[in-house]
């Protein structure tokens, strides 16, 4: 029952505000988060988009393998005696065979690395010819064209990336 005041000076009654219960909020229940498969997005890049990159890729593909051929010809085919010029017989210091062991084994492990990267060039030429390239291959998000245009040959978002990373650096 709802009580009738009157107002004071008026001598009308009053209307009092109903007092109206609130639903109760239901929570909805927790539904699981199933992941996706590395499922590009049903977006492309366009066609120009798409020559631009390859046409990027192809160059430091060749930037990248003539590099790589300058390391293995510094490091595999000159001696000692090549590099100092020195014709006589006498024999080579040790510091110095240690010093040019040392440059050959950097040479060669900046080959291997160059081989890497023509390796994942050559995965994302692949990637265009598939219509998958610009999409991460974990989580099939859009990898962002500042990203390519940096690392053409990226295969993930930048945070994935760095998870990636820091997975490979622990050992897994």
């Amino acid at each position: 029952m709802k009580k009738k005041t009157t107002g004071k000076k008026t001598g009308k009654p009053v209307k009092t505000a109903k007092k109206t219960a609130k639903k109760p909020v239901r929570k909805k229940a927790a539904t699981k988060v199933r992941k996706k498969a590395a499922k590009p997005s049903s977006k492309k890049l366009p066609k120009k988009n798409l020559n631009y990159f390859r046409d990027k890729l192809l160059l430091l593909r060749v930037s990248i393998t003539e590099n790589m051929n300058h390391f293995q010809k510094t490091a595999l085919y000159h001696s000692q005696k090549d590099s100092s010029g020195d014709l006589s017989g006498y024999g080579i210091h040790q510091a110095d065979s240690a010093t040019d062991a040392f440059d050959i084994d950097f040479s060669l492990g900046l080959a291997t690395s160059s081989q890497e990267i023509l390796h994942e060039i050559d995965e994302a030429l692949e990637r265009i010819d598939n219509g998958t390239y610009g999409f991460s291959e974990l989580s099939g998000k859009f990898i962002g064209k500042k990203r390519l245009n940096a690392v053409p040959h990226a295969r993930f978002t930048k945070d994935e990336q760095e998870v990636f990373e820091r997975k490979k650096r622990a050992g897994f």
